[in-house]
């Protein structure tokens, strides 16, 4: 944990918020949770805040350990939630994502992985120099294709544009 902890700086909350953490049950619901949660109770249990809130308790615990998209769906299997659709699952995942970008993490002395971003991250980033991919502005060169197949082209072939001449002394040089 450690490593993972480098050199970054502590998190440390204003007063007021700094005073709930006196309480072990609490913690900090960023306004993503609300909105996993509102989705959750709107699509799944309309009639269950309790089973809602349970689910969405699982699912940012395991935002904390780092999100694994499989348990988090077996959270999602034990509650007995039946998607509609893949929109739906993708809509959820969002949501999750979401979440998992803003739960305060120890690795992050607190910081959210949102905020690491945001502070520490975003403010060095700069255009790639040029040149440092060689080649990488190269237009590549197409492969000619017939009848479905991408086998290539062999010089001696006859060529694929159809015009009953070898490739190499019609559009062999030509490509790109």
């Amino acid at each position: 944990m450690q490593a993972k902890k480098g050199n970054k700086p502590y998190y440390v909350p204003e007063k007021g918020e700094l005073l709930k953490y006196a309480d072990m049950n609490y913690y900090e619901t960023p306004k993503q949770y609300r909105e996993l949660f509102r989705y959750i109770r709107k699509n799944f249990f309309p009639s269950d805040d309790e089973k809602a809130e349970m689910l969405c308790e699982n699912i940012r615990w395991e935002c904390t350990d780092g999100p694994d998209i499989q348990v988090i769906f077996g959270h999602f299997n034990t509650a007995g939630v039946d998607f509609k659709n893949e929109k739906q699952v993708n809509e959820v995942l969002q949501l999750v994502m979401d979440l998992a970008n803003n739960v305060r993490l120890w690795e992050n002395n607190g910081h959210t992985p949102h905020e690491i971003y945001e502070k520490f991250e975003k403010p060095n980033l700069g255009p790639l120099p040029e040149g440092v991919f060689p080649g990488f502005g190269d237009r590549p060169k197409l492969r000619l294709i017939q009848g479905g197949s991408s086998e290539k082209v062999g010089r001696n072939d006859p060529c694929p544009c159809g015009s009953g001449k070898k490739y190499k002394k019609c559009c062999l040089g030509k490509e790109g």
